[in-house]
């Protein structure tokens, strides 16, 4: 049995991770996005840090521009995958 400092850290031990609560939805996000996003995400919140841009703006354009990356990323993957369907039959 683990312990410190006297005490049983048995009970910490016992519990089990539900790790499916970490993956809602992440499967469904194309991989091609992420680096799109992250990239505008990280221009912006430099604007911020800069004085360049508020927080507020930076967000907005982060969620409209973030949006539309996901959608062409979307797309991108919906298109290969019909591509790879009739390549198939």
């Amino acid at each position: 049995m683990k312990t410190k400092d006297g005490r049983s850290l048995e009970a910490f031990f016992k519990l089990k991770a539900d790790t499916t609560v970490y993956n809602l939805g992440l499967d469904k996000i194309p991989s091609a996005f992420y680096q799109p996003f992250s990239t505008l995400a990280e221009q912006e919140l430099q604007a911020v840090k800069d004085g360049k841009k508020s927080l507020d703006e930076a967000i907005s354009v982060i969620q409209d521009k973030g949006q539309e990356e996901l959608t062409k990323a979307k797309q991108a993957e919906d298109a290969q995958k019909e591509k790879e369907a009739a390549a198939k039959k």
